[in-house]
């Protein structure tokens, strides 16, 4: 373990340091991790029932529109972030890619959040077949830019090493702002709400969580903004992967609440969109190694040190293993009585949680495979297989959502789920020299 975090001609204080470094780095971003994992289900749970199973389901799908729709408008530079950062710290090249990041996703996402405002109302019933959606939508347009610009900048904090503010920036600070909000108005102030109020309250917490964010990013030594937008081709080819895999991955992941949404009551829909929120949190030690090992993965490869890169891949792998796993087996074990903790219409979803379960606990045992991937610029091998897991994905959806309803939806999610975790594993192997884990 020690080799991979310093040259084997360092003291052996100095691996101490970068060993001692490297713990607390997992110590205050597990917290975070676990503080936002925390923060995402109760916000689930006080949502739905604050405003009821129909209600809850319009604003799950317009939290699911959040996320992916964020995800999409970064446009690649998510992982660029964090490579380019890594190795460079908050250097010209590491600025240059945040400016670039930054400029970009915000003309592309407010050009098409605009048309999505505008006609909400036909999106809501001709999309989504849900009418009564339109207002959510409406918030959901108005904040999808600032939440991709908050995003990339949690990638950026990541990159130079900063877990608290990387969890911040990726669903900490709304969600919990979010939540401050709704408790408040609900629960303290008695006024009755319904998705458009969380919805606008999601709106706010967005924006005050992006001002929050810029403010710590440029108090920093070196940081620095300039619009920019021209990038060269290579730099174009890479953001291209980079992207189709994350769109292919959100397929994967989403695609059951988006289109086999269509299929379903929104009642129906919340449950499932419990359920897989719920089941996030087998793999929230898996998150918190990909923010912490990601930018070391990134020097290890450019230093050549193949060993320490698997060597660290087997320690972590290990270590998720070791944690998660009997979490997995509490949540399945209790399955009907924590989806009941979102009400009684929720109840009825445990073999749901089971199934979402059980695909997160197979993606964990793989390792951070999408990482070891992207950090060490194989980005293309991982488009090809999450394009593999997102088409089957997709296909089962619609085989499965309209005849069996959520555990339909939750079958075909987990089967993309495993198939992309499974490919990347041998990717890895065939690219690397090595298996995560061994």
């Amino acid at each position: 373990m020690l080799r991979s975090l310093a040259q084997s001609s360092a003291p052996p204080v100095q691996a101490l340091l970068a060993q001692s470094k490297l713990l607390q780095g997992f110590m205050v971003a597990g917290s975070a991790k676990a503080l936002g994992s925390l923060i995402s289900v109760v916000f689930s749970i006080v949502a739905a029932r604050a405003l009821g199973a129909t209600e809850a389901g319009y604003l799950f799908l317009g939290l699911t529109l959040l996320h992916v729709g964020s995800a999409v408008f970064r446009l690649g530079f998510d992982g660029k972030l964090a490579r380019s950062f890594g190795p460079n710290g908050i250097a010209g090249a590491s600025n240059r890619t945040l400016n670039l990041a930054v400029t970009n996703a915000a003309l592309v996402a407010a050009v098409v959040c605009a048309l999505i405002y505008l006609n909400a109302d036909a999106l809501a019933a001709g999309l989504f077949a849900k009418p009564e959606m339109a207002p959510v939508l409406r918030y959901v347009s108005l904040a999808l830019p600032f939440l991709a610009l908050l995003n990339l900048m949690g990638f950026a904090f990541q990159g130079v090493g900063r877990p608290l503010m990387t969890v911040f920036g990726q669903n900490l600070g709304f969600l919990s702002f979010a939540l401050i909000a709704v408790f408040v108005l609900h629960s303290v102030m008695g006024q009755p709400l319904n998705a458009e109020d969380a919805s606008a309250a999601l709106f706010g917490a967005v924006l005050l969580s992006l001002l929050i964010a810029l403010l710590v990013w440029f108090v920093q030594p070196g940081a620095a903004f300039q619009p920019q937008m021209r990038m060269a081709g290579e730099e174009r080819a890479s953001n291209f992967d980079l992207w189709v895999a994350m769109l292919m991955t959100l397929t994967v992941s989403w695609s059951g609440v988006l289109v086999g949404g269509v299929f379903v009551s929104a009642a129906e829909l919340a449950q499932v969109a419990a359920a897989q929120r719920v089941a996030i949190l087998v793999i929230f030690v898996l998150l918190v190694c990909d923010i912490i090992v990601s930018p070391r993965y990134a020097r290890l490869f450019v230093d050549g040190d193949m060993p320490g890169m698997r060597q660290l891949a087997r320690f972590t792998t290990w270590a998720m293993v070791s944690i998660a796993v009997p979490l997995a087996i509490g949540i399945t074990l209790l399955a009907d009585q924590i989806m009941s903790l979102f009400g009684p219409e929720f109840s009825a979803a445990g073999a749901v949680l089971i199934a979402f379960t059980a695909a997160q606990t197979i993606n964990l045992a793989t390792g951070s495979v999408s990482q070891l991937l992207i950090m060490s610029g194989h980005e293309r091998d991982y488009r090809r297989v999450t394009v593999i897991a997102a088409l089957l994905t997709l296909v089962l959806t619609l085989l499965l959502a309209s005849t069996y309803g959520g555990i339909g939806i939750a079958l075909a999610c987990a089967a993309g789920i495993i198939t992309q975790n499974l490919l990347s594993y041998f990717a890895v192997r065939r690219r690397l020299g090595f298996f995560p884990g061994f």
